[in-house]
C-alpha cells in the first residue's frame, strides 16, 4: 500500500518541492556556498573528484516525503544507490554549458529500482545558506525500472532523449547547484531523494576576448 502511495504522490511534487517543509528541516549549520571562479574551475574541472570539491558540504533534503537523501559527494562510489556527475564544474559559454554535464544514477541493489525519470528538479544555493528551486521537469510521472548493476542518465546541455537518457532543460548562471531525482526500491518501498552537486562558472576567457575586441 505504501509503495502505491509513493508512486501516486511523486508526480504532484514538482511544483511544490522548493516550498515544501523539507526546506525548513533543521540541518547542520553551513556557510553560504561561495560563487566559484573560473580560475578554480580550470584547475579542478578535470582532476578534482566531486567528493573533494564539496568536502564538508552537508547532504540537503528538498522533499521530506522521502525516506532519505542520498548525495553523491557523501556516498561511497561503491554504494548500492548513487547519483554521480560527470564532473564537478560546468563552464558557461554564450549562456549555455560549454560541454554537456551528465548525471548518472547507478544501482547495485538486489531488486529492481523504480526511477521517476522525468520528475527531476534543479536547486540553487542562495547567499543565506539555503536552496531555491530554479527548474523542474514537466509534471510527467514516467516510471523507469532498472535492474541490479544498471544505470540511467540525464544530461544538462545538448542531448537527445532515448530510453536510458533524459535531457535536463535548465538555465543556469554562476553558482552552486543540486540536481535531484527520486527512486523507490523493490519490495521494500524505500523512497530516496538522490542528489548530485555541481558548480557553474563563467568562461572568463570569452569575456576577455569580447572586451579586447570592443564587443559590448
Amino acid at each position: 500500500m505504501r509503495r502505491r502511495q509513493v508512486l501516486a504522490g511523486v508526480a504532484g511534487a514538482l511544483g511544490t518541492v522548493a516550498g515544501c517543509p523539507a526546506t525548513q528541516r533543521e540541518r547542520p549549520t553551513r556557510t553560504p556556498a561561495p560563487v566559484p571562479t573560473a580560475d578554480r574551475a580550470s584547475a579542478t574541472a578535470t582532476a578534482e573528484p566531486p567528493a573533494a570539491r564539496f568536502d564538508g558540504e552537508p547532504c540537503p533534503t528538498f522533499d521530506d516525503r522521502t525516506d532519505r537523501s542520498v548525495c553523491s559527494h557523501v556516498e561511497s562510489p561503491a554504494s548500492a544507490l548513487r547519483l554521480g556527475t560527470s564532473r564537478p564544474v560546468v563552464t558557461l559559454t554564450d549562456g549555455g554549458p560549454t560541454s554537456p554535464l551528465r548525471f548518472t544514477l547507478r544501482w547495485r541493489g538486489p531488486e529492481d529500482l523504480s526511477v521517476f525519470a522525468r520528475s527531476w528538479y534543479v536547486m540553487r544555493a542562495d547567499s543565506e545558506g539555503g536552496w531555491v528551486q530554479t527548474a523542474t521537469a514537466s509534471a510527467d510521472s514516467r516510471l523507469v525500472r532498472i535492474g541490479p548493476d544498471e544505470r540511467f542518465d540525464w544530461v544538462l546541455g545538448d542531448a537527445t532523449a532515448d530510453e536510458r537518457l533524459e535531457p535536463v532543460d535548465a538555465r543556469v548562471t554562476p553558482g552552486r547547484y543540486a540536481f535531484a531525482v527520486q527512486t523507490v526500491e523493490g519490495s521494500s518501498g524505500l523512497h530516496s531523494e538522490c542528489i548530485g552537486l555541481f558548480d557553474v562558472v563563467a568562461d572568463e576567457r570569452a569575456s576577455t576576448v569580447d572586451r579586447s575586441s570592443g564587443t559590448p
